[in-house]
């Protein structure tokens, strides 16, 4: 069935729909002609049984936008991804826009190189189904620096799925980016999950020059709960060497706004601000999450593992600049690091919060994805190649 729809104010486009959905809803699939990320326009071209139609739609908040099954916004998309569209005849509004740029196979890009989207791959064996990785590689990689992800959640959500911008921001820097899952809590405690991401860079280290990827050029970054990792894998060099690997391999660490690196410190200020605002103890808060004794508290911190001539990598810590606890943190961590003789930078983002931080990573003139990349391009081994 054919549908005339108004799509943009004063403009009439012809589209055929596959059958509705619902009385109110009409689906779609073509693909991205343009895309205007400010104005939150697309235009959209498929194939119909009279030829190829195109039409222009307009993107609004009340669009659930997804990129590869994950929640994100129009910078993400590019001319030539295959896109889905679900159609709101009623309200006259797009309700959902989906877009898969990995291996896309469309029309547009027939013959030409693609980026390469692989899902799922195990790193463990046995490998848990939260033991999975996703690697985004560009077109054409081969022996490139290599990005590994290690999302927040406080070790108890989360998912390698929300990335937002990131994949598609490195891959555009020649960089090939894999996200992890990890087991989580209470199912495992902290460190079977610190030891799951020191087995993924084994994986990584192991398989990634498959995808396009130099094993030498591994870089380590994650936000929250996988900022805490990044660091501890980083500085604990017991969990590397638990799967053959030292710490050498690791070429530079960016924990993005963790409060965790010291955890005593923050567990102390937390019962601190708790009694004086009269509030109740939490059940399963820092103290239980770190093994409940304060010998473990002090293991899992990174603080703690940070001494000279062990070959720690370079580190940028990324914080929020209005955060009092993990400004803190980085402060702490930053300190030590430097008392120790290693390379540590730090950046405090203004005018951003914990999640927008994590959330804007990977955009267009955020400061904080500048500082990464800054940091990257003086790294020798890392040095983004155009």
């Amino acid at each position: 069935m054919s549908d005339t729809i108004r799509i943009l104010s004063g403009t009439l486009v012809l589209l055929s729909f596959a059958a509705p959905l619902r009385a109110e809803t009409v689906s779609a699939t073509g693909i991205m002609e343009s895309v205007d990320a400010t104005a939150g326009t697309i235009t959209v071209r498929r194939k119909t049984a009279t030829g190829e139609k195109s039409a222009q739609f307009k993107i609004t908040r009340a669009t659930k936008v997804l990129f590869d099954g994950a929640v994100s916004g129009l910078h993400q998309f590019a001319v030539g991804q295959k896109v889905s569209i679900v159609y709101d005849t009623k309200a006259k509004q797009v309700t959902k826009l989906e877009a898969w740029s990995w291996n896309a196979g469309s029309p547009s890009t027939a013959g030409q190189a693609v980026p390469q989207f692989n899902r799922d791959l195990p790193y463990a064996e046995p490998s848990d189904q939260l033991q999975t990785l996703d690697i985004y590689a560009p077109p054409n990689a081969d022996k490139l620096p290599v990005i590994l992800w290690i999302h927040g959640g406080g070790w108890q959500t989360g998912d390698k799925s929300e990335v937002n911008g990131k994949p598609g921001a490195f891959n555009e820097k020649r960089f090939i980016f894999v996200s992890m899952n990890y087991r989580l809590m209470p199912a495992v405690e902290m460190a079977a999950i610190v030891g799951d991401v020191a087995k993924s860079i084994r994986w990584v280290h192991d398989h990634v020059a498959q995808y396009g990827g130099a094993p030498e050029r591994l870089f380590v970054m994650g936000h929250s709960a996988g900022a805490q990792l990044a660091a501890l894998v980083c500085t604990d060099e017991r969990y590397l060497k638990a799967e053959g690997l030292s710490l050498a391999i690791i070429k530079g660490c960016v924990p993005v706004d963790g409060d965790t690196y010291d955890v005593p410190l923050i567990i102390e200020t937390a019962a601190r601000r708790r009694r004086a605002l009269g509030q109740p103890e939490p059940i399963f808060g820092h103290d239980q999450k770190f093994g409940g004794n304060p010998a473990k508290h002090r293991d899992f911190s990174a603080v703690n593992h940070v001494a000279r001539d062990k070959g720690i990598p370079p580190f940028l810590l990324l914080h929020v600049a209005d955060n009092v606890d993990t400004t803190a943190q980085a402060g702490r961590l930053a300190s030590a690091l430097t008392n120790a003789g290693a390379f540590v930078q730090v950046f405090g983002a203004k005018a951003t919060d914990h999640r927008r931080i994590d959330a804007n990573l990977g955009l267009a003139n955020d400061p904080s994805t500048e500082a990464v990349f800054q940091f990257l391009m003086n790294r020798p081994t890392l040095r983004v190649t155009k």
